[in-house]
Order: structure tokens, then C-alpha cells, then sequence
């Protein structure tokens, strides 16, 4: 088993609750669909539908919007992805999300594992279906900024996959 840590970050103080919980709500469904993508090499269209990982939220901080995940993938994902060995899995998930999240958002996002180089040259629609298949779920992930403004990050440790802003609710 391999754990994928991620944070969804809110730069606000307070959040109206059926907008924040919307946003998480539409950012949980978008990852689940993109890790399917990962682990199965499949669009699905429901976020139910993910086999093969599980994701959990972490308890919040007090005084902060920063919602932490873990992805936890149960079922090797050798069998479609030759070449990925588990050293090398968490950096070829976090790849794959940001160039879906990019591709979903209109944002442009260069490879940065031989994995996700290998896969954007060889088959590209296939995350261009990912990334269409997440747009709906996005749409409720900017709740929040459309309501309050700002912006929310979808971040590793230690680096930014994603911003999302107006720009990206349009993209």
C-alpha cells in the first residue's frame, strides 16, 4: 500500500458552510475520478466508482481551512503502468493529478516524471477524458470563489499541484 498525502487549502477565515462543503465536496470527487484514472487507466464518471485506493480527510487544524488527505492505494497499479515501482508511485500520482487538474481547468502543466512524459506524448486523450470527466465536479470545487473569492490550492508536501481561481472556473 502506497499513502498520497495532499492538502486542499482555503486562504479565508470563515467559509460559508454550504459553499465550503460543496468545494470539498466537488475537490474529493475530482481527485477520486483522477486517481482512478492513475491507478486503473479508465475514465469513470462517478467519484463512487473508485476501486483500488482509498482517500481519507485528516481532522482540520483549528483556525485553518486545510482540509489534509491521504490517498492510500491498495491495488498495484503495475499491472498497467510497467516500469512504476512503489519508490517511484507517490511522485507518478502526484504528476498524474497535477496534469489532470491542469487539463481539467484550462491551466498548462509540463510532466515532470518519465511516467506522465511517457503517458502525455503517448495518450493524450486519455487524460484529456480524465480531465473532462472531473470539469462538473470543479465547477462545485470554486463554490467558494464564487461566493467569497480567493482562491484553493491542491497541494503535496512541500509543492502546489493546483490553484484554482476564476480563471480556472472559466478555463
Amino acid at each position: 500500500m502506497t499513502d498520497v498525502k495532499l492538502k486542499v487549502r482555503y486562504p479565508q477565515t470563515m467559509l460559508p458552510m454550504y459553499d465550503g462543503s460543496k468545494s470539498i465536496h466537488g475537490i474529493a470527487r475530482a481527485i477520486q475520478i483522477s486517481v482512478h484514472g492513475f491507478i486503473h487507466y479508465d475514465v469513470i464518471h462517478h467519484a463512487t466508482a473508485l476501486r483500488g485506493a482509498d482517500i481519507y480527510m485528516l481532522p482540520s487544524r483549528r483556525g485553518s481551512f486545510l482540509q489534509e488527505l491521504v490517498i492510500q492505494i491498495t491495488q498495484n497499479p503495475e499491472v498497467y503502468a510497467a516500469g512504476i515501482g512503489s519508490g517511484v508511485l507517490s511522485n507518478a500520482c502526484y504528476d498524474f493529478l497535477k496534469m489532470t487538474f491542469a487539463k481539467a481547468t484550462g491551466l498548462v502543466a509540463t510532466p515532470e516524471t518519465p511516467f506522465m512524459t511517457k503517458l502525455n506524448t503517448k495518450d493524450e486523450p486519455f487524460l484529456d477524458s480524465v480531465a473532462e470527466a472531473m470539469e462538473g465536479s470543479l465547477i462545485d470545487g470554486h463554490r467558494t470563489i464564487q461566493s467569497v473569492g480567493g482562491d484553493v490550492t491542491l497541494e503535496r508536501p512541500k509543492s502546489t499541484l493546483a490553484t484554482f481561481d476564476r480563471d480556472t472556473l472559466t478555463g
